[in-house]
């Protein structure tokens, strides 16, 4: 981070930002923006990612929507619930609205809970937006379908605009490289790939470091094996995360099958370390009563799946079972874990409370691959 960027006042994010961390804003990262609101720091979004970011959501909804369709019939025709049960049950879930309704009231619900400001097409003049088309300048790419690049443009021209009508500068978080390459030529914006890191630069400045003092010596604990309150409690919430995982299976066989149990059990977990081998560990919260660290962490873990194979009794007309199966497949992934504390980061670890910890990502869709017949089994 440079020296500019720290003298930076507003934050602002692209559409991808929202789409890796899963459209989920009342939790996570995103929901840590609502910290911004009401002091000196602006968050602000272009018109642009605002109308990008309801559709995607729409289609959220739309997607949802369907799942939920297709489980109701499923319930009728599997579990054999009458009807009118599962169409009250629809009733209660659906939500109100189309598709469209429900995303716009979530995403009016997040720019009223973090204060956002949303910065409109009429900030571009026309003329800047084709001057930097012709002449292939970022975000445009000189090769490529460079028609794609103008809602980047857009957004970019429209944000810059206003800063400096504002007098401000704008830190934006994208991973976008025509984000990047336009901040550099611009003396309005910087950009940051990283949300967390981006939140991170507005923490207040005092606590901060006395926090900081914290992170260096969780590095040392951690890197020494030592066991502590907070590391306890992050073991314990991957652990639950994982146990409690809401599995979603993807299997194929020449037979008929049907899962009938599928589950997690936690192996380990390590920190991801940065090019000095140094956990990662990132404040992105902090005031008088509390602060939340992110650590980055590595999971292992091993998914069990228990199947039945069938076919098809073409007189009794049903399937008939022939096998059930077990099959077991290891699952590693990365998750960021955000863990919120209380109490005075100067008086040591010991000292401190852990109010909550929240792992943001668990094991989701799980490929068994082929389910075969087992011969061997067949005693």
């Amino acid at each position: 981070m440079t020296g500019d960027a720290l003298k930076c006042s507003v934050i602002t994010l692209d559409t991808s930002v929202f789409y890796n961390h899963g459209f989920a804003l009342d939790r996570g990262l995103l929901k840590l923006l609502e910290q911004f609101k009401g002091t000196p720091i602006k968050f602000v979004l272009s018109e642009v990612v605002y109308k990008e970011l309801r559709k995607h959501l729409a289609e959220k909804v739309g997607e949802t929507r369907t799942l939920i369709s297709k489980g109701l019939e499923k319930a009728n025709e599997i579990l054999l619930i009458e009807t009118s049960n599962t169409d009250i049950a629809k009733a209660h879930i659906w939500g109100k609205g189309t598709n469209e309704n429900i995303a716009e009231d979530r995403l009016k619900a997040f720019c009223e809970n973090t204060g956002a400001e949303i910065i409109l097409f009429s900030e571009v003049k026309i003329d800047d937006l084709l001057n930097l088309y012709f002449a292939a300048e970022p975000p445009f790419e000189a090769i490529g379908k460079k028609k794609n690049e103008f809602p980047d443009a857009i957004a970019l021209l429209s944000l810059e605009s206003w800063a400096k009508k504002k007098s401000l500068k704008i830190l934006a978080v994208s991973a976008d490289n025509g984000w990047g390459q336009f901040a550099k030529k611009s003396d309005a914006m910087r950009v940051l790939k990283d949300l967390g890191e981006a939140i991170s630069y507005f923490q207040p400045r005092v606590r901060r470091v006395r926090v900081e003092a914290l992170i260096h010596l969780l590095c040392d604990t951690i890197s020494s094996d030592q066991e502590n309150i907070i590391l306890q409690e992050i073991a314990n919430a991957i652990k639950t995360s994982v146990n409690d995982s809401n599995i979603e299976v993807e299997a194929s066989s020449s037979l008929h099958f049907e899962t009938q149990d599928v589950y997690a059990r936690y192996e380990a977990h390590e920190f991801v370390c940065d090019v000095n081998n140094d956990p990662i560990i990132t404040l992105v919260k902090i005031d008088d009563q509390e602060f939340v660290l992110r650590f980055s962490i590595d999971v292992k873990s091993y998914v069990f799946g228990d199947f039945s194979l069938s076919i098809w009794d073409s007189v009794d007309k049903e399937y008939v079972t022939m096998q059930d199966v077990s099959l077991e497949q290891q699952e590693n992934y990365q998750t960021d874990v955000l863990v919120s504390i209380e109490g005075d980061p100067a008086k040591g670890i010991e000292s401190l409370t852990v109010k909550s910890v929240e792992v943001l990502k668990s094991i989701g869709r799980v490929n068994f691959g082929e389910i075969e017949f087992d011969y061997e089994d067949m005693d």
